[in-house]
């Protein structure tokens, strides 16, 4: 049987629609989620905060990073060098939006509210994000294939390990703000979002998963039977989660903010079995069932959501220097037509930036010299910010 599913060598495939399906989905989520957190300020709205919870801590990020985990065993540019160039370029592409946010707009915003929440924001310049994880995720592929011990029981390895880690030791804190800020990156505390400690374990379940899927010949058979067995574990598991208490296994679901970015390991084995449930259960649609806007946003996912954040932002410094943020009405009309403003003008962003930007624009954002001034102002506006802050509470 395990001979008429799988073959020895890997199968040549195009896109996949189930990946397709999930992702595009999962984008979709992305919008909702951002303008109900950011724009709509976790206002209590039972649609909206359904849709939050279930991207937050379920299928959003973490499906996200699996899928980039999936991606490597089917890109043709997986060099050690190849993985490294991403890495940092990812890198970049997370400080140079953080530069928009904050020492452009945020800045921008607080010249004329003077609102100290404006001011502390900045101190995410230098801060963790998906596309800095993914960034540092890449230099360690990179630097374990250039040191020979890139395998794939050896990368789950590295990311069980790292999970183990990352769930009991948190919440480090040097008393030093730069550093803790740097530290961030790497395992879980105040300053942290997407700590490689924690994360990297699905990156690494996604390349496992992706060396298996990519050998499947009879995916019909394949997802008779992983669809069903995914769904009762993670049944079983969600229930065991939600009901025995046990603080190094729940982090995942505390209801505390923010909390949840710092993933334990048996709650990311909730997440991975989940999302391996996704696909199965995706690749069950008819294959002339269309995807619509769906694609796209699966397609180009980095560029929806670089776009995405840069028009929320805009969205978010509009409503603040006409003083409605605050007192926006929270209800599920005002929140529905937030999303399809973003949704909208997020796609004719990426649009125009596909059409007339991305020649141009590509091999700037992908140059040396970027990536150096990105890093430098990074590191100067934080180290400035930090000592401006310190020397006003004073």
């Amino acid at each position: 049987m395990f001979n008429d599913i799988f073959s020895k060598e890997k199968i040549a495939a195009g896109r996949l629609r189930e990946l397709d399906w999930l992702k595009g989905l999962t984008v979709l989520a992305m919008f909702i989620n951002h303008v109900h957190f950011i724009l709509l300020m976790d206002k209590d709205i039972p649609f909206f905060m359904f849709v939050s919870h279930l991207w937050r801590k379920l299928l959003g990020p973490s499906a996200f990073v699996f899928c980039m985990g999936m991606g490597c065993v089917y890109s043709q540019n997986s060099g050690w060098r190849d993985n490294i160039r991403r890495g940092f370029r990812l890198l970049s592409y997370g400080f140079g939006l953080h530069i928009f946010f904050f020492p452009i707009c945020t800045l921008f915003v607080y010249q004329f509210t003077h609102d100290k929440f404006d001011l502390m924001l900045l101190l995410n310049t230098y801060g963790s994000d998906i596309f800095q994880f993914a960034g540092l995720s890449f230099l360690l592929l990179g630097a374990m294939k250039a040191a020979g011990l890139y395998s794939i029981g050896k990368v789950l390895l590295v990311g069980i390990l790292l999970s183990i880690f990352g769930t009991f030791i948190n919440d480090y804190n040097v008393h030093n703000l730069f550093l803790n800020q740097t530290i961030g990156f790497f395992v879980g505390n105040d300053c942290t979002h997407f700590p490689l400690a924690n994360w990297f374990i699905y990156v690494a379940a996604g390349i496992a998963y992706g060396s298996l899927y990519s050998r499947i010949r009879d995916k019909a058979a394949y997802h008779r039977i992983v669809l069903p067995t995914t769904l009762l574990a993670s049944a079983i598991l969600l229930y065991i989660s939600f009901n025995v208490p046990n603080p190094y296994l729940l982090k995942y679901f505390s209801p505390e903010d923010f909390y949840h970015y710092r993933v334990g390991i048996f709650d990311a084995l909730v997440d991975i079995l989940v999302v391996i449930c996704a696909i199965s259960l995706f690749a069950k649609l008819p294959e002339n069932l269309p995807m619509g806007i769906l694609s796209n946003f699966s397609k180009y996912l980095s560029n929806y959501y670089i776009v995405s954040w840069i028009v929320i932002e805009l969205e978010v410094c509009t409503m603040k220097l006409t003083g409605i943020h605050a007192d926006f009405p929270a209800n599920i009309l005002s929140g529905a037509l937030l999303v399809i403003a973003t949704t909208a003008l997020t796609h004719l962003g990426v649009k125009l930036y596909l059409k007339y930007g991305k020649a141009k624009l590509e091999p700037i954002f992908t140059g040396r010299a970027y990536m150096i001034a990105v890093f430098a102002i990074t590191i100067a506006f934080d180290l400035f910010i930090i000592n401006y802050i310190e020397q006003c509470g004073k």
